[in-house]
């Protein structure tokens, strides 16, 4: 793959040579490999949320809305539970 891609990268900037078509093949390799940590890592913090609501003793009803939410809504209302019921049941008990 990469002896396709730094030919075609020389031929759109020749005068620069193959510094630049290198330092753009490990720009965008360094910026999926961020990209795909954070999601590993939105990931996991979305399963621990879930886990810690069906875990939780609440009301029954407000279990299966938060549920619904985090799996429809996925990372955002992961988000929002963590910063409404986690973390104010964190200070409830310290």
């Amino acid at each position: 793959m990469l002896y396709v891609m730094i030919p075609l990268l020389q031929q759109m900037a020749p005068e620069t040579g193959a510094a630049l078509g290198f330092g753009m093949i490990l720009a965008i390799f360094l910026i999926i490999i961020i990209a795909v940590v954070f999601f590993v890592f939105l990931f996991i913090f979305w399963v621990w949320m879930i886990i810690d609501c069906v875990k939780r003793k609440m009301d029954d009803t407000e279990k299966v809305v938060w549920v619904l939410l985090m799996v429809f809504l996925g990372a955002l209302a992961s988000i929002i539970y963590y910063f409404v019921v986690y973390r104010e049941a964190k200070k409830r008990k310290s």
